[in-house]
C-alpha cells in the first residue's frame, strides 16, 4: 500500500479520472481487508533477518525513472520497508535491480548493527532474496 499511496501522491494537484479510478480501487482493498492486520509476536528463537530487494521499470513511463523497494523481515514479521523513485537513469534491467539490492544492504547492515547494540544479535548470514 505505501507504493500504491506514493504512486496516488503524484497526482493530488491534478488528478485524471484514470487516477481516481485508482484510488477508488486502493479503497476498496483496504475496506476487503479491514480484518486483516500485522500480529507481531515475542521473539523466541535466535533473531533472523530476511531483505527482499526489487525494481519496477513500467511505474513512470513519462521519464524513465524506476522505483527501487526493499523490505526487511525480521522472523518473518516486516519490520522495515521502503519505495523510492529513483532519480538516475539505468542502462539495462540488471543495473537497477543491483541499485535496488544496494540500497536494501545498506539498510540491513544497519539494521544488524542495531540488533547487536540491543544484544540480539543475529547468528546466521541475512538471506536478500528477490
Amino acid at each position: 500500500m505505501a507504493n500504491v499511496v506514493r504512486c496516488l501522491g503524484k497526482y493530488n494537484g491534478a488528478y485524471t479520472r484514470e487516477n481516481f479510478t485508482m484510488a477508488k480501487r486502493a479503497i476498496r482493498y483496504l475496506i476487503g481487508t479491514k480484518h486483516l492486520g500485522l500480529v507481531y509476536r515475542p521473539i523466541t528463537r535466535s533473531p533472523t533477518l530476511t531483505a527482499f530487494a526489487d525494481a519496477d521499470h513500467a511505474m513512470c513511463k513519462d521519464s524513465s525513472q524506476f522505483t527501487t523497494g526493499f523490505t526487511l523481515q525480521l522472523n518473518g514479521y516486516n519490520w522495515m520497508w521502503k519505495s523510492k523513485l529513483q532519480r538516475r537513469i539505468p542502462l539495462n534491467t540488471c543495473a537497477s535491480k543491483l541499485i535496488a539490492a544496494s540500497d536494501c544492504v545498506d539498510n540491513f547492515v544497519w539494521a544488524r548493527q542495531l540488533l547487536d547494540e540491543l544484544k540480539i544479535g543475529q547468528e546466521v548470514s541475512t538471506l536478500l532474496l528477490r
